[in-house]
């Protein structure tokens, strides 16, 4: 009885080295774009899967929506595009939703092939984070303060120009 459950584990075993190297074979033929599409899929409609149509090949990214705002990786710098939600630019393909978006213009493609706009996303992502992150003077306190400082320099300018 052992025996047998050895062998059948030794068996298992063995398609299990098979299924890991054709799954190995087939995402490095796909160049990248195995692992983003199983990512999107098993993410249950939260991340898209992004085209990036360029003039010699097609770039593939995962992609997600917060705030009207779509935001992806590429070659590791975030990129923030905006989006109308009356444009129709997301389609189902392959059980996924996709967008395609045009590299040269920085534009987002409609489901017609026509562009939006574009502008340039990774300038426009660090504005935003910018934006988001800059200090904030909140307290009376140092606002008084920073006034007075201020206020001191004027008049030691004053002080030197009279002397």
């Amino acid at each position: 009885m052992a025996s047998v459950i050895g062998k059948i584990m030794f068996q298992a075993l063995l398609y299990g080295i098979v299924a890991v190297i054709s799954i190995g074979i087939s995402s490095l033929l796909l160049k990248g774009f195995f692992w983003k599409y199983v990512k999107v899929r098993t993410s249950f409609g939260r991340l898209f899967l992004i085209k990036i149509r360029t003039p010699l090949r097609d770039f593939f990214a995962v992609g997600r929506l917060r705030d009207n705002f779509l935001i992806f990786k590429l070659d590791k710098e975030e990129r923030r595009i905006a989006i109308n939600p009356e444009d129709k630019i997301f389609y189902r393909s392959l059980s996924v939703t996709w967008v395609d978006i045009d590299e040269d213009k920085g534009a987002i493609c409609k489901t017609d092939y026509s562009t939006v706009t574009g502008f340039d996303a990774v300038k426009y992502n660090n504005l935003y984070v910018r934006a988001l992150t800059q200090p904030q003077i909140s307290s009376n306190k140092d606002k008084l303060f920073i006034v007075a400082v201020i206020i001191i320099v004027v008049i030691i300018c004053i002080g030197i120009y009279l002397t």
